[in-house]
Parts: C-alpha cells; structure tokens; sequence
C-alpha cells in the first residue's frame, strides 16, 4: 500500500480472546501496520491497550472476526486502512492459523444513535455482543440504570467523567454485573467518551431506569486499570 505518511506499528496479543457461543479460549498475536489518513498525534500505547480491551472483552464469532471489529474501533481515529498480520492459537493446542487481513475505512458503514445525553456510535455487531463509543456530552448524564440480560463491559476513554457521582480516571475498565446500578455524569466543558462492550448486544427494553439513594462502588476484582 501507498502512502506519503509511513505506515505505524502496533503489537497485540492476548491469551483470553473467546470465540463462539461456547465461548472458546483462543491465545492471538496480531501485529498491526496502520495508515493514517493525515499527520496527527496518535498515542501507540493508548490504542493498543484499548484493543487489548476489545480482544479480552467481546465475543467473536470467528477468528476471521477479530481483524474486523478492531479495525472498526481504529477508523474512529483519522486512519484509513488497517493490515494486520495474525496468529491465532486455540488454548493448550499446538494449532497455528497463520493469516493476513486488509481492512479499509471505505468499506466500512458507521451508524450513529442520538441519545439525550449525546450519541452512541455502533462500531460492531454481531449474533453474540455488541461494541459501541458512548459519547456524552457537556453537562450530561446516562441516568441511573441497571440490566437484567446482558452483560456489560465499559472502558473510560477519557479524563474527567464521573461515576456514582465520584471521579474515574481514564484507562479504568469496569465489568458490571446484571442488577449493579450504574450513573455516569459528564460535569466538564468537553465531550467525554466511553467504550462498551454487551454480551449479547443492546436492546433499549434492557436498560432499566433505578432509583437508589446509595450508589455502590464496583468491586476491585471487576475493574482493570489498561493504562
């Protein structure tokens, strides 16, 4: 591929990326050559470790998938095309898959949500999760809610978000347990971004608005700090 703006690398492996409806444990190593569309400063650390998020978190159908979905995550940043050289490994076998994928931002279709409280960009769906940016904006809320179904993976994007009426540091990744009462607050000037993954995917009928006088924090062995 062709391009006046050298090509950057980026390296993710992961021994805990689940395929299928079994959920089976496959180790990856995926080395990525990513193009951008223009010059702009772009963190080689934060992308990765919010791809090593997305490896360990969503539910892939298939192997092939892997490529696809984080791809999609990277064409919300000013990159136009994404190759990935991929090694992929089922759990305790010697069994190599050995792969290249092409992926292009030409190809792909980006769907938009308005919400009260912002947007949400659906970046990847499949028949087993979903992966979406949730974007809030200036001086707004996700309102106390809670799910019943699905279960829900979220990756604090930015600085300056509240949660349970408290700080949360950017890098922080909460996985939330069905019931567990949830309110985000955007007090800042600024957007502020939040990555989540559904197993299975989103339905509306599923958010369930709470009330509760006590906000609880997450438990430490439900949260990772990725950077």
């Amino acid at each position: 591929m062709s391009t006046s703006i050298p090509a950057l690398s980026l390296s993710i492996k992961s021994n805990h990326c689940h395929v299928g409806s079994k959920a089976e444990i496959f180790e990856i190593d995926l080395q990525l050559s990513v193009f951008l569309e223009k010059f702009f400063p772009l963190g080689l650390y934060h992308l990765s470790q919010v791809l090593s998020f997305i490896v360990e978190r969503f539910l892939f159908c298939s192997l092939d998938e892997v490529g696809m979905v984080i791809s999609n995550f990277c064409f919300l940043l000013p990159i136009k095309a994404v190759v990935i050289d991929a090694k992929q490994v089922k759990r305790h076998s010697r069994f190599n898959h050995p792969k290249k994928y092409h992926f292009y931002k030409k190809d792909w279709i980006q769907s938009v949500e308005n919400k009260i409280w912002g947007s949400v960009i659906i970046i990847y769906q499949n028949a087993l999760s979903g992966l979406y940016q949730l974007q809030i904006a200036p001086q707004a809320s996700i309102p106390l809610h809670l799910h019943r179904v699905l279960n829900e993976s979220e990756l604090i994007l930015t600085s300056g978000l509240l949660l349970q009426h408290q700080p949360v540091a950017a890098g922080t990744a909460i996985h939330w347990e069905k019931e567990f009462a949830h309110v985000y607050e955007n007090s800042s000037e600024v957007e502020q971004k939040i990555l989540c993954i559904d197993v299975p995917i989103f339905v509306p009928e599923d958010e369930v608005l709470a009330e509760s006088s006590i906000l609880h924090w997450p438990h430490p062995q439900r949260m990772k700090k990725y950077w």
